[in-house]
């Protein structure tokens, strides 16, 4: 898995949309080989989608062509509510230093201009044993984070911990890198 990238990007349009086929998108920050944590806080369960590979897409190398792949999706304004909510959620149960990592990581987000913000998954998936199973991970994560938005927060926590999905100190680990 070396050189395994995902992308968290910023979109001028919804892909899903008609008009998107004029749509730019620059690279914010990138991981490898594992989402942050700090960046499944921008999202939601219902925000997962999948894409299609193209019908003629080369699979000597990866998924047969005709598979999909998840991608989070959402709008600027969505994403950044949800990440005030559950930062403040989860600032009780920070380190200092993590506390200054999500601090700085809320700065740069609200310097966003982007209208679309998106986590492109592709390399992950496809360099993954069974690439169905991100789907299943991403779903299963965002629904402990989804436990934090209903008020369960310490429960939520324990879980989140518990799964390995959060894991103290790191900047790269809990934000990945390049913002």
């Amino acid at each position: 898995m070396l050189g395994t990238r995902i992308i968290l990007m910023g979109l001028t349009s919804d892909p899903a949309e008609k008009s998107a086929a004029d749509s730019e998108a620059e690279v914010l920050c990138a991981a490898n080989n594992q989402i942050p944590f700090f960046w499944l806080l921008l999202f939601k369960s219902v925000q997962m989608r999948y894409y299609k590979l193209p019908d003629d897409q080369e699979s000597t190398l990866g998924p047969e062509a005709g598979t999909e792949y998840p991608v989070l999706i959402g709008s600027r304004q969505d994403v950044v509510d949800t990440l005030v909510q559950r930062a403040k959620q989860l600032a009780p149960f920070l380190s200092s230093e993590d506390k200054g990592v999500l601090n700085d990581w809320q700065a740069f987000f609200y310097q966003q201009s982007f209208p679309i913000i998106a986590m492109d998954t592709y390399e992950l998936w496809s360099n993954m044993q069974e690439p169905a199973l991100l789907s299943e991970q991403l779903s299963v994560q965002l629904k402990l984070l989804e436990l934090i938005d209903s008020g369960d927060v310490a429960q939520g926590v324990e879980e989140l911990k518990a799964s390995g999905l959060w894991t103290d100190g790191g900047k790269i680990s809990l934000a990945g890198f390049g913002w």
